[in-house]
């Protein structure tokens, strides 16, 4: 328990006190008591201070130790310099209840607090959870809370914001623009000068916004007057700028043409062969295999340097149904070296086929017999090199075996300019 001092050096004061007057009082002979009372003293020292006969009971040092002329209450006793006999005061103090009041505590080892509250202190300058405080809880709480992509998602990010306050401008220069939108038409050009017409409830244009063109159009009624007089040989002539009126047609008002026999032969042609269908008068009969004939076969004028496009239409057929026939163009003056080139497409049972023409006087592949009567076809186109006649020629495939190229074939020639 604390020491009462003011109690002991009261004590100490009233025994030295004592000595004193029995010092002056008893004589040498009485020594003795003297001595008892002076021995009493010195054990009530050594009670308070220790053992005062073996040098002071503090420390290993000798004399006494020095402080300030005043210190704070309660407050800590520091040493002041390294010999162990001065002390000075200090900002740290204990109350008498035990509370350690100080501005800063630094702990290079264990700090144990137990039974205590500790505040102000966060858990990154601890290191670790206090006892009680769940720091270690709360920072993990904080760890997982920014490993987040977007912990606050009614908020933006920091990109988002950036990007709103970027719209924000682009908005307003765009607002201040007079035409933002040169490729629409604005509302204030709507009915306006150089701008648009507007609709009205029946998807029209509005007669206010429709110029008088009574000035420049002849009215309706004047043109059905001068419908009204047109006769059935009659006709409507402009007059003027908006006017008309009724015309007959009279001698002269029409271009007129006669077409001579020249101008149905020209070029060398025929006339049924230029403007229409020709045919033959007989049936093309031979059993050659050779030349085969062109007797009864279409036939046409041709002249050197002009092209022809010739088109024949008739019925064949053959002796036997296992023998073929050929055919091919040639050529009055015997000349082969004309350019052609063609198709003959005709029927042989229930098949079509298609030999190529390929030249003047070259004859076409062997075809397909046919006992039946069946259907020919020959598009050629021709240029002439020669002159004269282009007759088609026909041949058996087989010698003896008969090919029939029947009378009534159609043909004709369109000289190509």
């Amino acid at each position: 328990m604390p020491v009462d001092w003011d109690a002991q050096i009261q004590a100490m004061k009233d025994d030295l006190e004592e000595m004193e007057r029995l010092g002056r009082r008893l004589p040498a002979s009485k020594g003795a008591a003297f001595l008892a009372l002076a021995t009493a003293i010195v054990g009530r020292m050594e009670a308070v201070f220790g053992d005062v006969g073996s040098g002071g009971g503090g420390g290993g040092g000798t004399g006494d130790v020095e402080g300030p002329a005043s210190a704070t209450d309660n407050a800590l006793v520091r040493f002041d310099g390294t010999t162990g006999k001065a002390i000075q005061n200090s900002s740290a103090s204990l109350s008498d209840a035990g509370l350690l009041t100080t501005t800063s505590v630094r702990a290079t080892g264990s700090l144990d607090a137990t039974g205590a509250t500790i505040t102000g202190i966060s858990a990154a300058a601890v290191g670790a959870d206090p006892a009680g405080t769940g720091a270690a809880a709360a920072a993990a709480a904080v760890a997982a809370h920014e490993a987040l992509g977007n912990p606050h998602p009614v908020y933006l990010t920091a990109t988002e914001g950036a990007a709103t306050f970027e719209a924000f401008g682009a908005t307003a220069t765009h607002a201040g623009l007079s035409d933002p939108h040169p490729g629409y038409v604005l509302e204030t050009r709507e009915g306006a000068a150089l701008g648009i017409a507007t609709l009205d409830a029946g998807a029209k244009v509005p007669t206010g916004q429709i110029p008088d063109l009574s000035a420049t159009y002849q009215p309706l009624d004047a043109d059905l007057t001068a419908v009204a007089s047109l006769s059935t040989t009659g006709f409507i002539e402009r007059t003027g700028p908006g006017t008309a009126t009724a015309r007959t047609l009279a001698s002269g008002d029409l271009p007129s043409h006669t077409h001579s026999a020249a101008d149905l032969t020209s070029g060398g042609v025929s006339q049924l062969a230029r403007l229409g269908w020709s045919a033959t008068s007989g049936t093309a009969t031979t059993a050659d295999n050779s030349t085969g004939t062109s007797t009864n076969t279409p036939s046409f004028v041709v002249t050197a340097g002009e092209s022809y496009l010739i088109e024949i239409e008739g019925t064949i057929d053959t002796g036997s149904a296992t023998t073929g026939w050929r055919c091919r163009f040639q050529e009055s003056d015997g000349a082969s070296s004309s350019l052609c080139v063609g198709r003959a497409m005709y029927v042989s049972g229930t098949s079509i086929y298609s030999d190529i023409i390929s030249g003047a006087g070259t004859w076409t592949v062997a075809g397909n017999g046919s006992t039946a009567r069946s259907p020919v076809a020959i598009l050629l186109h021709y240029h002439c090199t020669g002159s004269g006649t282009l007759t088609l020629a026909i041949r058996s495939e087989s010698l003896g075996s008969t090919v029939n190229l029947y009378g009534k074939t159609l043909f004709r020639a369109l000289r190509i300019p």
